[in-house]
C-alpha cells in the first residue's frame, strides 16, 4: 500500500511514516548525553550530538560518532548492529556528575553503514557486562 502525498507528488510505503514518526520521537526525547573515553592519559569528552569525531569500535574499526539514539529506534535500523562500546564514564546533562562505570561493563553500540550510536533507553545508556580479559 502506498500513500500520495498531495505537497510533493512522492509515493512513501506506509511503513515508513510510522518509521519518521518514531524518529521525530527520538529528536524529542533523547535529550542529551555526555560520554568520557579513556586515552592513555587523559579522557576524551564525546558530546551528544554528531560533530565529525571518529571511534574506534572492535579492533581496527573505525567509524564517525552519530550520537545517542533510542532503543526503540535502533530496532528498525536496517543492518544495525550490537557493539559494546569502550567508554569509561557517562553523565546526562553538563552539568550533571560523571557516573563512573565499573571494569568489564560496556555502553551498548549500534553500528550502521553511516557511523555508530550510543543506545539509551529512558534517559540511560544500556549496558552490557563483557568478560575481563
Amino acid at each position: 500500500m502506498t500513500v500520495k502525498s498531495p505537497r510533493n507528488q512522492r509515493q512513501k510505503k506506509a511503513s515508513d511514516w510510522g518509521f519518521l514518526r518514531l524518529c521525530k520521537r527520538y529528536f524529542r526525547d533523547s535529550g542529551s548525553m555526555y560520554f568520557k573515553q579513556r586515552y592513555n592519559c587523559y579522557f576524551r569528552e564525546i558530546p551528544p550530538l554528531r560533530n565529525g569525531l571518529i571511534i574506534c569500535v572492535g579492533d581496527d574499526e573505525w567509524v564517525p560518532w552519530l550520537g545517542c539514539i533510542d532503543r526503540s529506534v535502533a530496532r528498525l535500523l536496517p543492518g544495525a548492529r550490537q557493539i559494546p562500546l569502550d567508554f569509561d564514564g557517562w553523565r546526562v546533562r553538563e552539568l550533571d556528575a560523571w557516573i563512573w562505570l565499573m571494569p568489564g561493563t560496556r555502553i551498548v553500540g549500534c553500528v550502521i553503514d553511516l557511523g555508530v550510536f550510543a543506545v539509551t533507553e529512558f534517559q540511560k545508556p544500556l549496558l552490557k557486562r563483557v568478560p575481563l580479559p
